[in-house]
């Protein structure tokens, strides 16, 4: 048996499917959606605008940088706001395995969390993935699924009541001013630490040192510019605090795997097909 009838019998069991993958933009004209008893599982998340979910007997106002479940079995409506239309990237998934890890982390009845910025690479991750034509898709789709499941639940069960006062302080600065230059040596004067003690409390609560946290979410907003904005390669590496754009392009394409013109280029395609 060769390596692509083993990948082929696997991908036919395995039971998670990466069903679908695009982005959705709304107008001032765009009607509610209303499902009954929705057949799949799907997340979406509001790059830009506001909207409404209405589910579960309650309705949830959502901004950007949110995210919202559509479950498997639910019943649902949800539309945007005419002043400002959100604009989403979505996935819908399906299978025993994405019903159990919802579960098992406490995610099957939750409807929205808020601030998700940094989460936000595993849509544009999965997007890619679900345009390939890779045998093993659905088995790369369901490590993604898992990954992002995990750090949702970091968001919400764990993140707030674990990490210290500083370190939050320190995260959310770095969160908000990834266009800015940070100079790590007048926040620690101001928290009144010293800056290995910093910077290794840092890494033990998120997995990354400071500098390597920001280069991240610089990664992540660059994401979201290419996107949208129609600011050049250059301009974005200069409002990003790169050195250049030569060295941002390098480093774009070290962590996703793909250069900034490329990634542009695929995320056209994308919103070309039909």
């Amino acid at each position: 048996m060769d390596n692509k009838q083993t990948i082929k019998e696997l991908t036919e069991k395995f039971p998670f499917q990466l069903l679908f993958a695009n982005y959705g933009n709304a107008d001032a004209r765009t009607a509610s959606i209303e499902r009954i008893n929705y057949e799949y599982c799907t997340i979406e998340y509001i790059i830009e605008g506001e909207g409404c979910l209405e589910c579960a007997g309650k309705v949830f106002h959502l901004k950007k940088d949110s995210i919202y479940f559509l479950h498997k079995h639910q019943n649902h409506r949800y539309w945007p706001e005419p002043a400002a239309p959100w604009q989403k990237i979505f996935f819908i998934v399906d299978g025993s395995f994405m019903e159990q890890l919802l579960k098992i982390y406490g995610l099957d009845k939750i409807y929205f969390i808020e601030n998700c910025s940094s989460i936000f690479h595993y849509f544009t991750e999965i997007m890619t993935l679900c345009s390939s034509s890779a045998p093993d898709k659905d088995l790369r789709g369901s490590v993604l699924f898992h990954q992002l499941v995990m750090d949702l639940y970091e968001i919400i069960y764990a993140e707030h009541w674990q990490m210290p006062e500083e370190i939050s302080m320190l995260k959310k600065f770095l969160d908000e001013n990834t266009g800015c230059k940070v100079n790590l040596d007048e926040i620690c004067q101001q928290v009144n630490r010293s800056k290995p003690h910093l910077i290794r409390l840092f890494k033990k609560y998120t997995g990354s040192t400071p500098y390597d946290y920001l280069m991240k979410k610089r990664v992540e907003h660059a994401k979201l510019m290419l996107i949208h904005a129609t600011m050049s390669i250059k301009e974005i590496a200069g409002k990003l605090q790169f050195s250049d754009q030569y060295y941002f392009s390098n480093y774009f394409k070290k962590i996703t795997g793909t250069s900034p013109s490329e990634f542009k280029k695929q995320v056209r395609q994308i919103r070309l097909r039909p």
